[in-house]
C-alpha cells in the first residue's frame, strides 16, 4: 500500500491541515483534531514511494505553510509532522495546555455561578496559571523561591534585606541548598565555595 501526504483546504483554497497517511486516512475525520473538508475536491493528495519520503514531505509542507499554534502560518496542525508527529502528545502541546486552561476557567465560572455542585472546587485553582487583567490572557504563575517566601514571612522590602539579622541568619544556614541573591551573599561576606557545594 502506498503512502501519501494530504492537504485539507478551506473554501478559499488555503490549506488548514497537512498529514501523512495510507488507505483512507486523508479522507476521514476520525483520528484527527480537526474535521476533514466536506467536499472531497478540497483534499489534495500526493503519493510517495516510501513512508520515509512521505514523512519528509509532510514535515516540509507543515514548515512551509506554518502552524497557527506557534504563529508561523495558517495550518491547524499541533505537531511539526514527520516522525516527531508520531510521539507528539497533543495534551503536552501549547494547544492542549490552552484547552485544559480554558476548560478549568469554564468550570471555575460554572462553580462560581452555582451551576455545578459537589467535588473539590480548589482543584481548579491549581495548574500553574493565573489570569492577567493587564494582558487579558492566562499567564504562567511566577515561581516563588524559598528566599522570596522568607522575605515575605519577615515582612521585608528589598531595601531592608541587608539590615535584617534574621534574614542573614536564614541565608547563612540555607546558602548551600537555596537560591539567595549573590549581591546579598557578597554584602554579608558569605561565600559558596566549590568544595562546600560538592559535599
Amino acid at each position: 500500500m502506498s503512502f501519501y501526504t494530504y492537504l485539507w483546504l478551506r473554501d478559499d483554497g488555503t490549506p488548514y491541515y497537512v498529514g501523512k497517511g495510507k488507505g483512507d486516512r486523508g479522507f476521514a475525520s476520525y483520528g484527527h483534531r480537526v474535521p476533514r473538508p466536506k467536499n472531497r475536491n478540497q483534499i489534495i493528495v500526493q503519493n510517495h514511494p516510501s513512508e520515509e519520503e512521505a514523512y519528509v514531505a509532510e514535515q516540509f509542507l507543515i514548515e512551509y505553510y506554518g502552524r497557527k499554534i506557534v504563529k508561523t502560518g495558517c495550518l491547524q496542525n499541533v505537531c511539526e509532522g514527520g516522525k516527531s508527529g508520531m510521539s507528539c502528545n497533543v495534551w503536552q502541546s501549547p494547544f492542549g495546555q490552552a484547552l485544559k486552561i480554558k476548560t478549568k476557567l469554564r468550570l471555575r465560572k460554572a462553580h462560581a455561578e452555582g451551576r455545578m455542585s459537589g467535588g473539590n472546587r480548589n482543584w481548579l485553582l491549581a495548574g500553574g496559571f493565573i489570569y492577567s487583567e493587564k494582558l487579558g490572557e492566562l499567564v504562567k504563575k511566577p515561581r516563588i523561591t524559598a528566599f522570596e517566601k522568607k522575605t515575605k514571612e519577615l515582612g521585608l522590602k528589598p531595601e531592608q534585606y541587608q539590615q535584617s539579622s534574621e534574614l542573614r541568619k536564614w541565608c547563612e544556614g540555607n546558602r548551600l541548598e537555596r537560591y539567595i541573591p549573590e549581591n546579598l551573599l557578597r554584602y554579608w561576606g558569605l561565600s559558596v565555595s566549590e568544595t562546600e557545594l560538592s559535599c
